[in-house]
């Protein structure tokens, strides 16, 4: 199976859909995007990316079929833009990768190999406790057990 995105006129990604692996191979049985590309855009239009399910923070990832845990793969030539992309990520044209959008003005991104965004203040170590990031004061702020979703 492979995944493309499609994406809005700011490279942002508004679908995300699989394609059945005989669309994109060629007559040597070799991958093409532009081929999944080309399917996608005669079913709905629009501009499209692939990108790799098994890919997160740079690194390339296998996952077991029967108890879909995952592991870090041998062969990181396979990493394929730095994440998979999900609704409201971020094409970035010049680097060729998916990354987040930026989730607070303070944070900045990380760049290569991981493209995450990293707070101006490293997150508490303590994981008895639930934090969250306080843009105002540009901390960390303990979240009350109080304010902690029902839990069923």
């Amino acid at each position: 199976m492979a995944y493309f995105a499609k994406l809005d006129e700011n490279n942002i990604v508004t679908q995300v859909h699989s394609v059945n692996d005989n669309v994109i191979l060629d007559e040597n049985n070799v991958e093409q995007e532009q081929k999944g590309i080309d399917f996608l855009k005669s079913l709905w239009g629009g501009e499209w990316k692939q990108t790799s399910y098994n890919t997160l923070r740079g690194k390339y990832y296998s996952t077991h079929a029967e108890t879909g845990d995952r592991t870090l793969h041998e062969d990181q030539s396979k990493a394929f833009r730095a994440n998979y992309a999900g609704i409201g990520y971020v094409y970035d044209p010049v680097n060729d990768v998916f990354h987040p959008s930026q989730p607070y003005p303070s944070w900045t991104l990380s760049g290569a190999p991981e493209w995450i965004w990293e707070p101006p203040v490293a997150k508490p170590s303590d994981e008895s406790k639930f934090w969250v990031w306080n843009e105002d004061t540009q901390s960390w702020d303990e979240l009350a057990e109080s304010d902690l979703p029902n839990q069923y």
